[in-house]
């Protein structure tokens, strides 16, 4: 199924994915420069001044290169920042696209998710007005993520919720439209988290493509 536009240009989705955007930006002054990774349904305009990626339905990512996301074609502990905008809610999204990001980025980088959340009524009310979109966009508690995300090395997660309109963004408590889990990577890898990540694609910046070493070395 191929990613719908017409939701993400649906009120109040569109805000609050303008509002991540935003809020993100503000965040970026607390951290040391750095490249980011930035993947984003396809639907969703690309962000500038990181290597934008659109993820399709089918798994497919392009942009400054192209490749998959269960294959991104970057080496081990190599990508200072990773930021999944609502890349994990796709229907059918890539099962291996949060270890993935987990596996590339830099030890003590961050990992930064946006989605929906399955708990918010606001959200539910969206999916239901629009034809399709139960079965194009899903929602994730972000408890579940967090444990999962802690489980591949996290660390330092924090929650934060965005509603629609003025609201300002709040840390924890009860269950908004969309939320921000942000994390830092403890160390590196020293586990094989998945086999052959290919190097097909020139390299972007101060990323280098490249294959994964714990996988080479398994072979």
């Amino acid at each position: 199924m191929h990613d719908n536009p017409g939701f993400w240009d649906t009120e109040p989705v569109a805000s609050l994915v303008a509002a991540e955007r935003a809020w993100l930006e503000s965040r970026r002054v607390q951290w040391p420069q750095a490249l980011e990774l930035w993947v984003h349904p396809a639907a969703v305009p690309a962000e500038r001044g990181c290597v934008s990626l659109a993820l399709a339905a089918d798994g497919g990512l392009s942009g400054p290169m192209l490749a998959r996301a269960d294959r991104l074609p970057f080496a081990d502990d190599s990508v200072p920042r990773v930021v999944l905008q609502h890349a994990l809610d796709l229907r059918p999204a890539p099962r291996s696209l949060l270890r993935e990001a987990v596996r590339t980025l830099a030890p003590g980088g961050h990992l930064v998710v946006f989605g929906f959340d399955a708990l918010s009524p606001t959200i539910w009310r969206c999916r239901f007005t629009r034809r399709g979109m139960r079965r194009a966009v899903g929602m994730h508690l972000p408890a579940r993520l967090a444990q999962l995300g802690g489980q591949l090395g996290l660390s330092d997660i924090h929650r934060f919720g965005f509603a629609a309109g003025d609201a300002p963004v709040r840390e924890g408590g009860w269950p908004r439209p969309a939320y921000a889990l942000v994390a830092r990577k403890n160390s590196r890898n020293v586990i094989v988290l998945r086999r052959g990540a290919g190097a097909e694609a020139q390299a972007v910046g101060a990323m280098m493509p490249a294959a994964n070493r714990h996988a080479e070395s398994c072979r």
